[in-house]
């Protein structure tokens, strides 16, 4: 700047005021010219710019990807997670097939034509007119792939918006899986129509908004081929009709701990089950009662009833047998009974059990009824005892020791142990007897009449234990060097929760 004010300064040394006037005209002109020509060199310079990216994104290589690849890779780049209907903009899937679909035109053609894209397990709860409008969107972009939809209760208390289930109504025969975990209303039962797609249905309660509603007249759920996975509240039992013969996993949903029926009157029409999960009635059976043969039962899950009296027994066990069963797993809440004598006969009609998982707070219980549930399974090889009480825990481990003769091992072929427990301490010398005495070296197999540890899983229950409770560094330390010699072991802290 002071360069160009000392050359100006002598070029207007010798002029007059209206020649330096002048000169600032001229300037003035020859600056709108040199606007000019950058205005005019600018957009031709962002032409030029647009050229180049527009021929670099046509020879881009994922321009060059078929569409059908491109619809692949957007899939993986979901995450998972249920579609809650709730707040869509939370919903790690659904925001993120939204996010894909926005990026530009062609790919949100693409992913408009992908119907995968739009498939997740659909959770409903309460639903604002705003999710009408998001669920309606998901069905028609997912169609016609088969739909997951599971209608939960909330903790407001806020009933399900009945315009909700219509749009739910209107694509039952795409639902593959239909979970209805809280009261659901007559009406909707008698909307459904076409269950072609239904392979897995829970119904735990049904509030009649229609007057004189019969649940006989509800026929959908028992003309639906695939239907093979059924969780039912046996209170509704055999008032709805169901394709009971072609079931192969069944569940009893039991909301009250007071409630009177026959599971035997279901079984007995259940002839193709593989899995079932029971609640033992509160009454017992009648003694006129046939015995039930599944053939192809693998797995038992038998909760055992909070009763009055609670020395009741589960004599329904006498006229039920499962010659094939594999896993069988046994559950005593509180103020239930262990009664040995059916849980016995039970067993010794199925001697094919590998698999035993016992679980619960019972105190009425025997040493004598836990060893003989060990003593009728001689194939087994998995044990577990999961959210248990001081003296499960106590009479399971005793009746594991061994006592110098190995011919009078109870169960020989165990081979895999696992306890979840909240009270370690007191049985930690038991727990450390039973594992040294059925761990060898390699060298040594041969001359053991019993398998020895595979596996052995020791799980710290947090919500019930304390430091005086848990599992004591002496354990710790003994499993640390049965894990160095060999043994697979594995301890862990978990959530009563997270339990299976």
């Amino acid at each position: 700047m002071r360069e160009m004010l000392s050359q100006q300064r002598e070029r207007i040394a010798q002029a007059s005021e209206d020649q330096v006037l002048q000169f600032i005209e001229d300037s003035r002109h020859k600056i709108q010219d040199l606007q000019s020509q950058i205005t005019v060199l600018s957009g031709l310079l962002g032409n030029e710019r647009a050229l180049c990216a527009a021929l670099q994104h046509l020879i881009a290589p994922i321009r060059t990807l078929p569409v059908e690849l491109l619809a692949t890779i957007f899939l993986f780049s979901l995450r998972d997670g249920e579609s809650d209907m709730r707040n869509a903009k939370k919903n790690l899937r659904i925001s993120d097939a939204y996010r894909v679909s926005h990026v530009c035109s062609e790919w949100h053609q693409v992913a408009l034509a992908t119907p995968k894209l739009w498939i997740a397990p659909i959770q409903l709860t309460y639903s604002p007119e705003h999710s009408r409008k998001v669920l309606r969107a998901l069905f028609a972009r997912s169609a016609p792939l088969p739909l997951s939809i599971s209608i939960t209760p909330n903790f407001t208390g806020t009933p399900i918006d009945i315009p909700i289930l219509n749009e739910v109504a209107l694509v039952a025969g795409r639902c593959r899986s239909l979970r209805c975990s809280t009261h659901i209303p007559a009406s909707f039962l008698q909307q459904l129509g076409n269950t072609d797609a239904l392979e897995e249905l829970e119904i735990q309660a049904i509030y009649e908004d229609v007057p004189g509603f019969d649940l006989g007249s509800v026929v959908c759920f028992s003309q639906a081929p695939r239907l093979q996975k059924l969780s039912i509240n046996p209170l509704l039992g055999l008032s709805i009709s169901m394709p009971w013969a072609q079931l192969t996993d069944l569940t009893f949903i039991v909301t009250s701990n007071r409630f009177v029926y026959d599971p035997l009157e279901i079984l007995t029409r259940c002839k193709n089950l593989v899995r079932t999960h029971l609640v033992a009635p509160c009454d017992n059976p009648s003694v006129s009662s046939s015995l039930v043969v599944l053939s192809h039962l693998r797995s038992l899950c038998l909760r055992i009833a909070m009763r009055s009296p609670p020395h009741a027994t589960v004599l329904f066990l006498y006229h039920l047998t499962a010659p094939v069963l594999d896993e069988l797993h046994l559950v005593f809440p509180s103020n239930s009974t262990w009664d040995e004598s059916p849980i016995t006969a039970f067993q010794l009609r199925s001697p094919s059990i590998t698999t035993l998982k016992i679980s619960g707070y019972t105190s009425d219980m025997s040493f004598e009824a836990v060893k003989a549930a060990l003593l009728n399974a001689p194939l087994l090889t998995h044990l577990s005892i999961v959210d248990c009480n001081t003296w499960l825990l106590k009479y399971v481990l005793d009746a594991l020791s061994l006592s110098g003769d190995e011919s009078h091992i109870l169960v020989p072929r165990l081979h895999i142990l696992t306890l979840k427990c909240s009270q370690f301490r007191k049985s930690e010398d038991t727990v450390r007897g039973i594992i040294d005495s059925r761990w060898w070296p390699d060298d040594e197999l041969s001359t053991h009449g019993a398998a020895r540890w595979s596996r052995v899983n020791l799980t710290e229950l947090s919500e019930f234990s304390s430091p005086q409770f848990g599992i004591g560094p002496e354990l710790r330390d003994k499993m640390e060097t049965l894990q160095q010699s060999g043994l697979d072991v594995n301890i862990d802290v978990a959530s009563l929760w997270d339990l299976e």
